[in-house]
């Protein structure tokens, strides 16, 4: 499943990660679980309930992590969550091993210090892997194809000689390096905030076109380039 991706066409550093789509990406199905653990009951109130019901489906015992919250971290997720892993205790590492579950509460907004949903759980083999901990934006740049293109920019203040900037676009070593390094450092993984990074790489804001799909950003020098945001989990 693909991560969907909420384009703000206006601030286009608020662009996010829909919470639910990276939820269901990265650590698939909901478990199920009995109302008295879903309905009205805090994470940390319900944890040690959680822990008997893992251990008892599982046969073995489990360690637990501490309670983590999106908040506190580096990361473009439209909505917060607070989560926690359990493992089989005789496993050392809880984001590489296999059988280990997710407990989560997704914020429904306001202040993030209250007004989390029901209790999720899920099952999640090798938690490192599933892209569960890449919930930054990333950002990747390509040039414009023709000059046709240019014309669709919609981006104010064109430059005055498409010649000049555009046509020899993929001769010019400069910009090739300069579209590389942005899509190196705006990756999520390289910084722990691509959408922060990417400010370093272009000049001025990035402006959305609605003729070419996605945003426009200027190069250092005058190039116009096509700039798509994206996501590692799931694929997207």
């Amino acid at each position: 499943m693909s991560v969907e991706i909420e384009i703000d066409k206006s601030w286009w550093d608020c662009t996010a990660i829909d919470t639910e789509s990276f939820l269901a990406a990265t650590l698939g199905d909901e478990l199920e679980l009995s109302e008295d653990m879903e309905t009205g009951a805090w994470l940390h109130e319900v944890e040690c309930a959680l822990l008997d019901h893992i251990e008892n489906m599982e046969g073995q015992r489990y360690s637990r992590t501490d309670i983590d919250n999106t908040y506190n971290h580096e990361q473009d997720l439209g909505a917060e969550f607070q989560w926690m892993v359990f493992y089989p205790e005789d496993e050392g590492d809880h984001i590489w091993c296999q059988n280990a579950y997710v407990a989560v509460e997704v914020h429904r907004g306001g202040d993030v210090r209250g007004n989390y949903g029901r209790v999720r759980l899920y099952k999640v083999d090798y938690l490192g892997d599933s892209g569960f901990y890449d919930q930054s934006v990333g950002w990747g740049a390509e040039p414009l194809d023709d000059f046709q293109e240019y014309c669709k920019t919609e981006v104010p203040h064109k430059f005055d000689f498409w010649s000049w900037h555009q046509s020899d676009f993929f001769d010019d070593t400069r910009n090739q390096g300069l579209v590389e390094r942005l899509n190196e450092h705006c990756a999520p993984g390289y910084s722990s905030s691509p959408s922060s990074e990417l400010r370093d790489h272009v000049d001025g804001d990035l402006e959305w076109s609605d003729a070419l799909g996605c945003f426009v950003g200027k190069l250092p020098g005058g190039a116009l380039v096509k700039v798509h945001p994206y996501s590692y989990a799931g694929g997207c």
